[in-house]
């Protein structure tokens, strides 16, 4: 196989912990793997408390962008611009994969990519688009038009590609767009020894005959996931049995998610309230779970679902969920 010199560009990654910024790094250690070269493209985040020496196998590129939007998790500029322009006369890139075709920084690439240094470009779309936001609408020719230059697109889901292709409309001009699922390492997600299990029960404090359902996801109002802990508890009332809710994650929402936790606790639940974890720590998560409560309606392809079904947890979401398809 010919080893490929591969651009992946976001403005979502490491140290923000997401879907997609876990997909990018996961993604690239796999073609480290495969023999390829993959390097990130990415921004500061000079306004996040982190470590600042990487940790991963391949390059990571942090352009300091002049436009920081930090609620968003954005950033651009000329002088971004200039330094990923160099970086890639330097190393001859073969393709570029932009991750979210809703990433700014993302798009300024694909431009630069094919535009300026004539290199062929991908997409993914991790996510819908938000149709109930005037705003957002308003943007669509800006949109469409920041899109013309990538060759091609990929969906995580069939409800993705149906979204994408409605917010091209006729500007996709015949490009495909490819159906690819989310992946996960089955090597890594997999069912617990009952030793395992049990270890990662007393880790977190759960009892061996208490009821987990476990909620995994970033603290914001598409996520939901401040609607768990109403019910999870009303659920338990209903089934008449005590039940452990188990929320991983943070977020703008985690004041409310904490609120909605206190005001929920007791009786029949018991509301356990964690922060982000390492992915070995997640492991240990699922293996101490009976279940995943996927709590988004709008969730494009739920890479917390796999994980947990590959461990061995049955997962619940809603009915009609549009990434559910």
């Amino acid at each position: 196989m010919e080893s490929l010199k591969i651009a992946l560009a976001s403005d979502w990654y490491y140290p923000k912990v997401g879907g997609i910024e876990t997909h990018i790094h996961e993604l690239a250690y796999n073609l480290l793997k495969l023999g390829h070269e993959p390097h990130v493209f990415t921004h500061d985040y000079r306004h996040y408390k982190w470590n600042r020496a990487e940790k991963v196998p391949y390059p990571v590129y942090r352009l300091r962008g002049l436009v920081y939007i930090k609620r968003a998790h954005i950033s651009l500029g000329p002088g971004s611009l200039i330094e990923a322009n160099r970086i890639y006369k330097k190393v001859g890139f073969d393709v570029t994969h932009v991750h979210s075709i809703y990433s700014p920084l993302g798009l300024a690439l694909a431009n630069l990519s094919r535009g300026i240094r004539g290199v062929p470009v991908v997409a993914t779309n991790h996510s819908f688009f938000s149709w109930h936001s005037r705003a957002a609408r308003l943007s669509l020719p800006l949109l469409r038009r920041s899109l013309w230059r990538v060759d091609s697109f990929i969906a995580v889901s069939r409800a993705v590609a149906e979204d994408t292709r409605k917010v091209l409309g006729r500007s996709l001009r015949g490009r495909m767009i490819y159906v690819i699922p989310n992946a996960i390492d089955v090597s890594m997600w997999r069912p617990p020894e009952p030793e395992e299990a049990e270890e990662a029960r007393r880790s977190l404090g759960i009892g061996s005959n208490e009821r987990v359902v476990t909620v995994i996801g970033r603290f914001t109002e598409r996520k939901a996931v401040h609607t768990a802990p109403r019910i999870v508890r009303a659920a338990a009332e209903k089934a008449g049995r005590k039940v452990v809710l188990l929320i991983i994650g943070d977020g703008p929402l985690r004041e409310r998610v904490l609120e909605e936790a206190a005001r929920y606790n007791g009786g029949p639940l018991r509301v356990i309230v964690k922060g982000f974890m390492s992915r070995s720590e997640l492991r240990r998560v699922y293996w101490a779970s009976d279940l995943l409560f996927a709590t988004s309606k709008m969730e494009a392809f739920s890479i917390t679902a796999l994980e947990a079904m590959a461990s061995a947890v049955p997962v619940v979401g809603y009915r009609g969920g549009r990434g559910w398809q």
